[in-house]
């Protein structure tokens, strides 16, 4: 997709948002971010590449404004993208301090089934749900993530697991990895059927830079 800047000129907002991106740009990223969310909040593309950047900038706030905009768009839908765009809402609520409230968000996405969920979604979804005093959806996060390559080490030095850690539900599923009773495999989610404009876009992005 690419948007009007001006009267004059066509820029792609992922080129742009990615140059800004490299050049530590990230305020500056974050405003174009904006602009480009306000005449399109569901640009699944846009959203992706711009998270993990708004938390970059330091703008967890924005990135939770940004998901509230899409409202239910999303919901139900099992892509990879959506996973990723949902990972970093919840690591935007943790560091606001706001983790019970991003559960409460975040609930509705927890496709912890969908073959299409990555392991960073689950871990931090794993975070949300256990600053919420929410064990079994926070373990139940967890075993999801462990399926998916998660790394233990990784869990026992999380701060946001710290309460988690002391509860049984949290020593019964050290056990059950202990004694493989969960199936371990790599972190290579499906890909949905919403997935594919977004590839394609990349594909297409990719293939222009080649023949400039």
């Amino acid at each position: 997709m690419r948007y009007e800047r001006g009267a004059m000129s066509e820029v792609d907002p992922i080129d742009e948002l990615t140059r800004l991106d490299e050049r530590d740009e990230h305020a500056k990223a974050v405003e174009v971010a904006l602009e480009r969310l306000a005449g399109d909040p569901y640009d699944l593309e846009l959203l992706d590449t711009a998270a993990p950047i708004f938390l970059r900038a330091g703008r967890a706030d924005a990135l939770v404004e940004a998901f509230l905009a899409t409202g239910d768009h999303f919901r139900g839908v099992e892509s990879v993208f959506v996973f990723n765009f949902l990972g970093n809402v919840a690591c935007a609520y943790c560091e606001l301090g706001r983790g019970a409230e991003g559960f409460e968000a975040l609930r509705p996405y927890l496709l912890l089934e969908s073959k299409s969920a990555p392991r960073m979604f689950l871990h931090n979804a794993a975070c949300v749900a256990a600053l919420a005093e929410d064990w079994p959806t926070a373990v139940a996060c967890l075993r999801a993530a462990f399926a998916r390559g998660e790394v233990e080490q990784d869990v026992l030095e999380e701060d946001d697991f710290a309460e988690l850690r002391g509860r049984p539900e949290f020593a019964a599923l050290l056990s059950e990895l202990g004694a493989g009773e969960i199936e371990r495999g790599p972190d290579r989610p499906e890909f949905g059927l919403r997935d594919a404009a977004v590839l394609s876009a990349q594909v297409a992005r990719r293939d222009s830079r080649g023949s400039e």
